[in-house]
């Protein structure tokens, strides 16, 4: 833009000049152009500028000449000969994977550790009659494991009367559930059910009954000397809900069942047979909540 001008000013002097006129147009540029008069020019450049930049110029030409000179001499790029020794050596080269960098999980590291104490204090709890997931025999082993690690035995009687114990509370409870939830209008229920009731809803409805019931089912049949790792996708299917809604307290969930239960009483009114079909399932879902996350939690979890 400036080429060719001669350098008359200062550095920074137009733009100090630029700052004290303030913002005008095009026109009262011209107007005062004639008015005043003056010559055209650019600025000088700074000598210490220009001196660190000859500097600079000159540093980085050297660093390009000495690559350039490096690159010719290394013997990568050297020619020569193409022996067939040679190219079957690269061709037989393993290549490097990027996931070979990864740092190794041990087993140790992968594995969830209780210290011997905290142990000790929850295999004791698990044997108490209250409980039952634990034997006497396999507490012995977990106080003998700081000598000689012993299996982790579940109490066959826990998982024989499994049924008794939780799964025939869940199973009434989710559907007595779906029986009333099948029953109201979505968009009524939309607009009477608040989000928070809707949430334990679906917390009960995350129970996989088809899942819990194979594995219980399975590990029934040959209960006797099974680990408590042989349990693990019983234990996630059953405790999951449970822990889902552990800071719910139970008269909660009893609001969030009874709320329902109430609007579908308003919309069903007229209807005897169904208030009375309405009342009975409510009753049975009712009763199970406390058995369910009070009784089964307690003695499951």
């Amino acid at each position: 833009m400036g080429k060719g001008l001669p350098a008359k000013y200062n550095p920074g002097e137009l733009d100090n000049t630029r700052k004290n006129i303030g913002s005008i147009s095009a026109e009262e540029a011209k107007k005062m152009s004639a008015l005043l008069g003056g010559e055209v020019g650019i600025e000088k450049t700074d000598a210490a500028l220009k001196s660190r930049y000859d500097r600079m110029k000159s540093t980085t030409g050297a660093r390009a000449t000495s690559s350039a000179s490096s690159a010719r001499k290394s013997p990568s790029t050297q020619s020569r000969p193409n022996t067939g020794a040679s190219s079957k050596a690269v061709k037989s080269a393993p290549k490097k994977n990027a996931t070979s960098y990864a740092p190794v999980k041990t087993k140790k590291q992968n594995e969830a550790t209780l210290r011997y104490l905290d142990r000790i204090k929850i295999d004791t709890m698990a044997t108490r009659p209250e409980h039952r997931i634990k034997t006497k025999g396999s507490l012995v082993s977990t106080y003998m494991s700081i000598i000689v690690k012993g299996k982790d035995r579940i109490n066959p009687d826990f998982l024989i009367e499994g049924d008794i114990v939780f799964f025939n509370h869940i199973e009434i409870l989710k559907a007595s559930l779906e029986t009333l939830l099948k029953k109201i209008d979505p968009k009524i229920f939309k607009t009477y059910i608040n989000p928070y009731y809707r949430t334990i809803y679906r917390a009960i409805f995350s129970w996989d009954l088809e899942i819990l019931s194979e594995h219980l089912s399975a590990l029934q049949q040959h209960p006797r000397r099974k680990e408590i790792t042989n349990c693990s996708t019983l234990c996630k299917t059953l405790y999951k809900p449970i822990i889902i809604l552990k800071n719910c307290k139970t008269e909660h969930i009893a609001a969030a069942v009874n709320r329902l239960y109430r609007v579908l009483q308003i919309v069903n009114a007229n209807d005897a047979d169904e208030l009375t079909s309405l009342q009975k399932t409510y009753l049975e879902l009712n009763q199970q909540i406390p058995i369910v996350f009070d009784q089964v939690a307690f003695t499951c979890f």
